[in-house]
C-alpha cells in the first residue's frame, strides 16, 4: 500500500486500533519467543519457476526441508558442471567423468526438469543452452531402447510439457524417429537396443531371443504424448501393438505377466514374474497410460485392474513376525520371498490405482507397502535401504552378500510423496526427511552424492558413481514432498518412470 500523507490523517478511532494491534504483535512476538520449537536452519526460499495455485486443503510446503533438498541437487549438479559437464554421468568423489554410455549428457537432460521445477533458473538455463546446442542423436553404438526412452525422451518431452518449447518436441521427434527400427521384428515387439545411426536393433545375448517385459511395456506414455503433439500416430501405433499383444495372452493366475517374451512368436518365453527388476515399470505404466489419456480408455484401466487384483491375491505376503507387507516374486509355482528396492514403487501405484470396489483394499496395500520400504531404511546401520531384502527367519527380513548396497535410487521415496499428496498424513514427509538425512549424513562426498556398498558398515565405502536418476528422480520427489500441492497436481501430471513429469493429455485418441 502507499505510504505519503495518507499516514497523517488518522482519527481517534483509528489511533486506538494501530495501539491495539501494536499491543498484540508485542504479545505474539514474547508468546513465541517461551514456547519451545524445532530449531531449522534459516534458508530464503527461492520462486519457483512455475507458478504455483493458491495452497490446497491447507499444507503449505515446509520451506525448510525443501530448500536443503534444493541445496543437495546443486551440489550434485556443480559438481558435475565443474568436472564433467556434458558427460553421461559423473565420479563424485574422485571428481572425474564416468565412462560415457549414450554420449548424451544424461545428467543434464535427466536433471534439467528438476531444476526447473526447483526455480533454478540459472541451472535451467545452462543445461537449455548445452542440449540446443550440443545434443546429438547420431550415436554408432547399441545403447537400451528403454533407457534411452525413459530417460532422454521422457527428459525431453517433459520439458516441452513445463515450458511449452517447441525445441524440445523437434528433439523428441527425432529421437522417436530413430527409435522406431527397433519396432522391425516378427512379433512387432521391439529389440532391446538399438543404434541411433544405422537404426538397427538387436537384443543381447543373456536374453536369449527374448524381449523384457519392463523394457518393452514402458515406452507407451511418451510414444503417446509424442503422437499427441505431432499429431502423428505412427508413434503410438507401435507401442500399443505391444500392449494389444500382451492382452492377448493367455497370462499365469489370471493376470500376471512373466518378464521375459519370445521376441519372433510374441508369446511368454519363462516362469519367472516379478514387480522388481524386469517387471516393475510395465506394471507402473498399464495405470499410468490410462491417467495420460484423462482416463478416457476402459482397456488400459481392465488391464492394470486384472493385474492389481492378480498381484493381491497371488503375491502379497506378510513377514513375520510383524506383519510387514512385501509383494514376493514367483518361479512357476513356487514363491521366492525377497523384495527389491524397486518394488517401492509399487505403494505410490496401488494408491493411485484405487478405485470402485477394490478402492480401500488397494489404498491400504499401497499404504502398508510404502511403510514396510521405510523400514527396509529404519532398520539399518546407515538408515538407508539396501538394493532388496529376503522375507525369511524371525526378524522379518534379512540382507544378503551382494544385495547391501544402495545407489541412490528413488522408489521409497516416489511413494512417501505420493501418499502424503493423497493423504496429507504428516508421517510420509517425515519418513521422507528421515531417509533424506541419511543420504545427506553417508552418500555427499567432495564433489556430489555417491551410491555406498554397504549400508549396515561404518565408515561407509563410497561405489563413486552419482547416477542422473538421482537428480531426476530421487530429489525432485523429495523436492515436491515438502512442497505445496499446487506445484505439479497430480490432477494435471503423470510422471514417467524416470520422474519426468508430462501433461496429461485431453484424451486417449490421438488424431
Amino acid at each position: 500500500f502507499e505510504m505519503g500523507d495518507k499516514s497523517a490523517r488518522r482519527g481517534p478511532n483509528q489511533n486506538f486500533i494501530l495501539l491495539l494491534i501494536i499491543a498484540s504483535w508485542f504479545f505474539l512476538f514474547f508468546f513465541f519467543q517461551i514456547v519451545p520449537r524445532t530449531v531449522f536452519e534459516d534458508r530464503t526460499p527461492v520462486k519457483t519457476a512455475i507458478d504455483a495455485k493458491p495452497v490446497e486443503y491447507g499444507h503449505p510446503a515446509d520451506e525448510t526441508r525443501r530448500a536443503e533438498v534444493r541445496e543437495a541437487f546443486l551440489w550434485c549438479w556443480n559438481g558435475y558442471k565443474e568436472r564433467a559437464w556434458g558427460h553421461d554421468e559423473f565420479k563424485p568423489v574422485s571428481g572425474t567423468p564416468n565412462p560415457s554410455w549414450m554420449e548424451m549428457g544424461l545428467t543434464i537432460i535427466d536433471g534439467i526438469d528438476t531444476a526447473f521445477i526447483m526455480g533454478l533458473t540459472k541451472e535451467y538455463e545452462e543445461g537449455q543452452n548445452w542440449l540446443f546446442s550440443k545434443l546429438n542423436f547420431n550415436k554408432n553404438g547399441d545403447i537400451s531402447l528403454f533407457e534411452t526412452a525413459i530417460r532422454v525422451l521422457g527428459g525431453l518431452l517433459s520439458m516441452h510439457s513445463l515450458t511449452g518449447n517447441e525445441r524440445y518436441l523437434k528433439l523428441a521427434g527425432e529421437l522417436g524417429d530413430r527409435f522406431l527400427p527397433a519396432f522391425d521384428t516378427p512379433s512387432g515387439f521391439p529389440h532391446s537396443s538399438i543404434n541411433l545411426a544405422t537404426g538397427k536393433g538387436s537384443s543381447p545375448p543373456w536374453t536369449g531371443g527374448s524381449i523384457i517385459l519392463s523394457e518393452a511395456g514402458t515406452l507407451q506414455l511418451e510414444f503417446a504424448y509424442l503422437s499427441y503433439h505431432l499429431r502423428n500416430n505412427k508413434y503410438v501405433e507401435k507401442t500399443d501393438h505391444v500392449y494389444r499383444k500382451l492382452d492377448e495372452l493367455e497370462k499365469p493366475k489370471g493376470g500376471l505377466y512373466p518378464v521375459y517374451i519370445n521376441l519372433f512368436n510374441g508369446q511368454f518365453s519363462r516362469t519367472h514374474i516379478t514387480l522388481g527388476a524386469l517387471g516393475d515399470s510395465f506394471y507402473e505404466y498399464l495405470l499410468k497410460y490410462w491417467i495420460l489419456g484423462s482416463k478416457t480408455e476402459p482397456k488400459w484401466r481392465a488391464m492394470y485392474d486384472q493385474a492389481a487384483a492378480s498381484i493381491t491375491e497371488h503375491l502379497v505376503k506378510k513377514s513375520n513376525p510383524n506383519n510387514l507387507v512385501y509383494l514376493a516374486e514367483m518361479q512357476g509355482e513356487a514363491y521366492v520371498n525377497k523384495m527389491d528396492h524397486l518394488v517401492c514403487f509399487a505403494g505410490a501405484m496401488f494408491a493411485l490405482g484405487a478405485q470402485g470396489t477394490s478402492r480401500d483394499l488397494h489404498f491400504k496395500l499401497g499404504q502398508d507397502i510404502a511403510h514396510t520400504c521405510f523400514q527396509m531404511y529404519n532398520r539399518t546401520v546407515t538408515g538407508i535401504a539396501p538394493e532388496l531384502i529376503w522375507f525369511e527367519g524371525t526378524n522379518d527380513f534379512t540382507i544378503h552378500e551382494g544385495a547391501k548396497h544402495y545407489l541412490l535410487r528413488p522408489e521409497a521415496v516416489e511413494s512417501f510423496f505420493v501418499m502424503w499428496r493423497l493423504t496429507h498424513d504428516q508421517v510420509w514427509r517425515d519418513y521422507g526427511w528421515a531417509a533424506f538425512k541419511a543420504i545427506q549424513k553417508y552418500c555427499k562426498v567432495a564433489h556430489g552424492y555417491s551410491g555406498i556398498k554397504d549400508v549396515n558398515h561404518l565408515p561407509v565405502q563410497h561405489d563413486d558413481m552419482q547416477q542422473s536418476f538421482f537428480l531426476a528422480e530421487t530429489l525432485k520427489y523429495l523436492y515436491l514432498l515438502f512442497s505445496e500441492d499446487s506445484l505439479i497436481p497430480l490432477d494435471e501430471y503423470v510422471f514417467n518412470t524416470e520422474a519426468h513429469p508430462l501433461k496429461i493429455l485431453p484424451s486417449a485418441r490421438f488424431q
